[in-house]
């Protein structure tokens, strides 16, 4: 009996780690305020680290009981207790040198904006898919760019800044955005929609007429694109309106 009891408690210990792997794999994002600081992509047979500053780390993994183990190639990376809560949407890393609380979402916009701006978005689509070429002349740094949200909240239109609920102190906003920035680039200063899909014309033309009539001259409007050479690389691009 204690041998049958023995073989029973080591099949049970091994076959929790596919069902535990089941639940990590996808996307989990850490962030330290009003930041994204990176984002583990948890696939089947390998783990892609991202950070703030664009740097990326491909490895493998495996998980057992009550710890996830990385490594590049033959060569071990970190490894960690991890803890996942009942609802399998927050994980919990720790190693002695850090602690980490990710959260669980479908992709980087639903963690933005849900997570850290408090609202519904769902960004349009660009009309094409983009090379990396046609991406970059597009690109702006985001230093340039005063952002405006404009998306759900319990079913309601809510168009607010970083630093407010609405845009009843956007002139004050902006005037401060403009002194904390280089005198150079003073020039270059745009407002960057970040509005919903469903957003309509009307309400659109309504955000942007009051932004206009502060010291910002420039709207743009935020799209997401997948770029040709990487169908897999999901990414923004502001147009101008």
């Amino acid at each position: 009996m204690k041998k049958i009891f023995t073989v029973l408690f080591i099949a049970i210990f091994f076959s929790c780690a596919p069902i535990e792997e089941d639940k990590i794999i996808g996307n989990w994002f850490y962030s330290d305020g009003d930041k994204i600081n990176f984002q583990f992509k948890f696939y089947k047979n390998s783990l892609v680290s991202i950070y703030a500053n664009g740097s990326v780390n491909k490895l493998k993994w495996r998980i057992d009981a009550d710890s996830i183990y990385t490594y590049y190639s033959d060569n071990p990376g970190p490894s960690y207790k991890y803890e996942l809560d009942l609802n399998d949407k927050k994980l919990k890393l720790n190693n002695a040198d850090l602690v980490l609380n990710l959260v669980k979402a479908r992709n980087l916009d639903e963690f933005f904006f849900h997570k850290i701006i408090g609202l519904e978005i769902e960004l349009p689509s660009c009309e094409h898919s983009l090379n990396r070429t046609e991406y970059l002349e597009l690109y702006n740094p985001n230093y340039l760019y005063f952002p405006i949200y404009a998306g759900y909240s319990n079913d309601g239109l809510i168009v607010k800044t970083e630093l407010s609920s609405d845009l009843n102190n956007i002139d004050k906003e902006v005037a401060e955005f403009k002194v904390n920035s280089r005198k150079e680039i003073i020039n270059h200063l745009k407002f960057n929609l970040v509005a919903d899909k469903n957003v309509s014309q009307y309400q659109l033309d309504s955000i942007k007429n009051k932004l206009m009539k502060t010291t910002l001259k420039q709207v743009y409007r935020a799209y997401k694109t997948e770029l040709l050479d990487d169908m897999n690389d999901t990414l923004w691009i502001s147009i101008k309106e």
